[in-house]
Formats: C-alpha cells, structure tokens, sequence
C-alpha cells in the first residue's frame, strides 16, 4: 500500500497479486458464493435490514487494509463486505467483476441501497463499474438500486508518468521492475482516464480529495513515512469533477493516512462521511425512502 511515485513504475509495486475474481459456481451457502467472487463478509448472515458498505482497496493491498475503518463501520451499524481484486489487472476488467459481485450480493441479502467506499485505484474501479454504457455495469436509471459512491484520494487524473507503459512492450521490458498490466490505464492519457464516462442517475458520487503533499504517517514499526503519492492535479478530472452525480469534498490527509494513521481513522474521515449523509444522518439508516438519497 506504501506507494511511491517514481518514473515509469509510478511506484515500488512489487508483491504477490491478490487472486482474481472468477464466475460464481452453484452453492447453497452464500459464504461459497461471496468467496468465489471475492467478496469477504466481516460476518453473516447479512441482513436486508441492514445498510451495507463494500470496501474497496487500491493498489499495491488487499482488503485488510481497511481493518480500522471496517471496525468502526461496524460499530456505526453498518454490515461490511470488502471486495478484493487483483490490482496487477486490466481496471476494466476489474470492473466488471466488480458489477458481478456487487449484483450477487443485492440479490443475496437484498438490501435497500448499498454504499461504496474505495481508496485509491480502487476508486476508479468503482466508479468505472457504475458507469453508462458499459456491457457490464451497476448503471441504472432513476429508481434502480441507490448506490453511494465514495471515492478517497483516487487519481482520476492520473499520471503523467504512466504513459509510456500504454506500450506493450514498454510494458513487457518493465514488467521486471514492478511495471504491471494495470499501469497502462494511469496513464494521464490513456483512454481509462480521459474518457471516464458518466455515472448511472442511481448513483451518487463523494469525491474525497487528500490534501498529501508534504503529509506523513507513522507506519505499522510506529516510524514516520511519506505520506503523498497522489497530487491534486492527480486527482483532478474535468469529466468526473462536472458529472452531475458528483460532490467534491476535500480532507487535509496522506494518502494512506487519510483511512488509517497508527490504527486509527482519522476524525476528518469520519466527518467528511458525516457531511456526505453516510453516517449519523444516512438517509437509509433512519429509515428514510432510499430514493431520495441521490437528492443529496
């Protein structure tokens, strides 16, 4: 998770991949059916009457880099799914195996609107799986499952650093250097970037923007690292900042510190939550008509 920016590799992104999500196969416990999309369940039974929150992890982690924040969603009332995907990947292909999880959960614990909340490249996952037009997609029109998507410190304008590795064989020579498949799509000119496409109108979109540079945190030895890989200018996309399903919000924070800083989340990340409706005034949560969600 500790990225690091630096030329073509965008980072030192070495470490095994996190296995890729594969079709459903029939099963009567819906624990089989969660894992073979990887979905991971904090616990179950799920219950419709319950809001639900899936986590989604950036690049470079997996899903326990949300321990802290599960466990405070959790305390909050909220059931916690964490999707886990292989971030060495084609995003669009990780996008679409994000649709089919999140649709085999709506039809496993049926609940009344699902929120999204994903860190980084997970973000652009998310949103990518909720746009229109799309073979596979969450999209729906006014009416459809509500969805809230939050969106922290995800470089929707991605790097400039990144753009030779749309090459292949860019890609292929560098690929021992920690260079990967999901690489080509950062690239602030790839096709994945500039042309994001439009959220579905049962959507609404948080777009939490980091204030990194110059930020720190202090590491899981209790040592203190840089804490910015993900500008503003990074993060900053004409398309997705103007789609009418988005607000963006910004939180003074590290990259990584902004969900978890010494096994803690910090009080400006439960607060920017609090300001998107998520937390003490979730519509849902209080029993309010989940259409009006997006009237946000």
């Amino acid at each position: 998770m500790r990225s690091r920016i630096s030329g073509l590799l965008l980072a030192s992104m070495v470490g095994a991949a996190s296995g890729a999500a594969g079709s459903p196969v029939a099963s009567s416990h819906p624990a089989d059916v969660l894992a073979r999309l990887q979905l991971v369940p904090d616990q179950l039974p799920l219950e419709s009457s319950k809001p639900v929150v899936v986590l989604v992890h950036g690049i470079n982690a997996g899903p326990e880099v949300f321990d802290v924040l599960a466990r405070g969603l959790a305390q909050r009332g909220f059931q916690v799914v964490r999707f886990r995907y292989d971030y060495e990947d084609n995003l669009e292909r990780s996008a679409d195996r994000f649709v089919r999880a999140v649709r085999t959960l709506r039809n496993l614990c049926a609940p009344p609107s699902i929120t999204v909340i994903a860190h980084s490249m997970g973000g652009l996952v998310a949103r990518r799986a909720m746009t229109v037009g799309r073979p596979e997609t969450l999209a729906e029109p006014a009416g459809g499952l509500p969805i809230r998507l939050v969106t922290v410190a995800s470089p929707f304008g991605g790097f400039s650093e990144a753009n030779l590795t749309r090459l292949w064989v860019v890609r292929i020579l560098a690929a021992p250097f920690g260079v990967m498949e999901s690489h080509a799509n950062l690239g602030s000119r790839s096709s994945f970037i500039c042309q994001p496409g439009s959220l579905g109108a049962n959507v609404s979109h948080v777009k939490a923007e980091t204030e990194e540079e110059g930020k720190t945190r202090l590491d899981w030895r209790g040592r203190r690292e840089r804490d910015t890989v993900a500008r503003r200018r990074n993060q900053r996309n004409p398309i997705v900042d103007a789609d009418a399903r988005a607000r963006v919000v910004h939180i003074d924070a590290g990259h990584v510190g902004v969900i978890e800083d010494h096994r803690e989340v910090p009080q400006i990340f439960w607060d920017a939550l609090e300001d998107s409706g998520m937390l003490a005034r979730d519509k849902t949560a209080a029993g309010m008509n989940p259409a009006e969600m997006n009237e946000d």
